[in-house]
C-alpha cells in the first residue's frame, strides 16, 4: 500500500476532513483551518494582553473581554456550534 493510498483511508478523513464538514454549516478543511487559526490566534493575544492587564489594569482595559465577546458572537453567527453553545449555556 503506497503513502497516498493510506493518507486518503478513513484515518485521514477523520483528521481532517469530519469535523469540519459534520455541522449545520458545513466548512471545508481550508475554510475551517483559516477560522479556527486566527480565531485562536486572536485569543492567545487576548490572554496575553490580559496577563499584561492583570498587572497593569490602565494597560488595555476591556481588550480582553470585548475579543473574547467578538469570538463568541462570531461562533454564534456561523451556526456552526449551536448544539455545544446550548449545552454549555445550561451546564
Amino acid at each position: 500500500m503506497s503513502n497516498a493510498t493510506r493518507l486518503e483511508g478513513p484515518l485521514w478523513r477523520w483528521l481532517f476532513l469530519r469535523h469540519p464538514a459534520e455541522t449545520a454549516s458545513p466548512q471545508g478543511y481550508w475554510q475551517h483551518w483559516s477560522v479556527a487559526f486566527r480565531g485562536s490566534l486572536g485569543l492567545v493575544l487576548a490572554g496575553l494582553v490580559g496577563i499584561v492587564h492583570a498587572f497593569v489594569p490602565a494597560v488595555a482595559p476591556f481588550y480582553t473581554s470585548t475579543r473574547v465577546i467578538r469570538c463568541y458572537r462570531g461562533l454564534l453567527m456561523s451556526g456552526r456550534h449551536q448544539a455545544e453553545i446550548q449545552r454549555e449555556l445550561h451546564h
